[in-house]
């Protein structure tokens, strides 16, 4: 990706087989910008939805990264909704930056959170019409474990939301985050439970306005010391709040004002398959109508694939048969996020190699019990390696939008690239 340092804001049509990203026109783009009053008008979020349109091309454009002075090296993207218009959190210079998409250039909102001395890790990103937040942790100078932070857009600038709060890891761990109704985060993460040798479980906490406070209990499911690892959640409109991992299988549970239970029987567990050895790489949204919806790769010990069910109120429904996979018998299928467009079919990314042993990345639309491959798969551009997080979201348009991080082979810096499926 060129580096003009200005503006992302052309998009071009690319050869899917090589992501031909160079010819941009980088002028306009606008680091500074942060007033409320300076962003384009909100589109208009009365429009009926229609979901994603069977037939599209995906089209490259440029991203706000790789645009400061004197570094080119940003990966950990993260993509949300914001006024109804994509937002993309990232980590450039061991920085937090966030930008929002106007449909056609970028703006980048503030400045860059987290200490510049050490990497910040693990970016979230929620929004909603009016509200924005980021979470991220990085390793405080001389402290045991990981510490996450949340802070909000006030629209002008960026506000702590309470004190850095300790992950209990001293290894690279996870975070996941969503908002309730009243704007207060909730976030929910691995933490080891007895020291370096226990067992891990999924543990969440609220900000109640003024601190950060445990919600629910530490989760695990299949045994007293099994460990639980992989935290997801997600909020409905009733601000019930789901939460997802994995152990052995997948496991998902519901909460109400910080009590959670299984969702459905057997501790919540879900596996397409009594002979699955391992299901690994749990991913959770929640539709329109407050349905979680999963997705996770699962292994049989011969092959992989990926799977994808929703809660009916009564029983967890299976929406592929069979798994999701470009080349099925496949044992490297790696699911990368979900989501759902405009009338509640699930958008399932993952990458996985093709015949050739090429790593590409597959988007699909779930509707009728199969997935539709929306445009062709993306390859890494010649001299990337390492394709890496994957995000994706759909817009009020029912647009997609995914950005993904890869490394340039040549000096070792990761650089962002972004599509629009059109």
């Amino acid at each position: 990706m060129p580096n003009g340092g200005k503006d992302a804001a052309v998009e071009a049509q690319v050869d899917l087989a090589g992501l031909d990203l160079y010819g941009f026109d980088l002028t306009g783009w606008n680091a500074d910008l942060s007033a409320r009053d300076l962003l384009p008008p909100p589109p208009d979020l009365s429009k009926p939805r229609t979901g994603i349109a069977p037939t599209g091309t995906w089209t490259a454009i440029a991203t706000p990264a790789d645009g400061l002075p004197g570094t080119r090296n940003s990966t950990w993207p993260d993509l949300a909704l914001y006024q109804g218009r994509p937002a993309l959190a990232w980590v450039e210079a061991n920085q937090v930056r966030v930008g929002t998409w106007s449909g056609s250039s970028w703006t980048v909102l503030g400045n860059g959170l987290g200490s510049a001395s050490a990497p910040a890790y693990g970016t979230q990103l929620d929004g909603t019409n009016d509200q924005l937040h980021v979470g991220f942790f990085q390793l405080p100078t001389g402290a045991p474990h990981y510490a996450m932070y949340v802070h909000h857009w006030n629209g002008i600038s960026y506000d702590a939301v309470g004190a850095a709060v300790d992950q209990g890891l001293t290894y690279l761990p996870d975070l996941s985050m969503a908002v309730d109704s009243g704007g207060k985060p909730i976030i929910s993460f691995t933490s080891q439970i007895g020291g370096s040798g226990g067992h891990s479980e999924i543990v969440a906490q609220h900000f109640d306005g003024a601190a950060w406070q445990p919600y629910g209990i530490g989760l695990h499911a299949e045994s007293g010391t099994s460990s639980a690892i992989s935290a997801h959640i997600a909020i409905d409109s009733g601000d019930h709040v789901f939460s997802a991992w994995q152990e052995n299988f997948v496991h998902v549970y519901k909460s109400s004002l910080g009590t959670f239970a299984p969702v459905g029987t057997s501790s919540g567990k879900i596996a397409h398959s009594t002979t699955t050895t391992s299901s690994y790489e749990t991913r959770l949204c929640v539709d329109s109508q407050g349905r979680p919806v999963v997705g996770w790769m699962e292994y049989d010990g011969t092959s992989a694939g990926i799977w994808v069910n929703r809660w009916s109120g009564i029983d967890w429904v299976s929406l592929v048969s069979p798994a999701l996979s470009a080349q099925p018998g496949s044992t490297n299928s790696q699911i990368a996020t979900i989501t759902t467009d405009g009338v509640d079919a699930p958008v399932v990314v993952w990458q996985e190699p093709d015949s050739s042993s090429v790593t590409r990345l597959y988007v699909a639309r779930i509707s009728g019990g199969a997935g539709t491959l929306l445009g062709q798969p993306l390859a890494l551009p010649a001299g990337y390696q390492y394709l890496s997080y994957p995000t994706i979201v759909v817009d009020n348009n029912d647009v997609p939008m995914l950005v993904f991080s890869a490394q340039k082979i040549s000096d070792s810096t990761y650089h962002l690239f972004a599509y629009r499926y059109l």
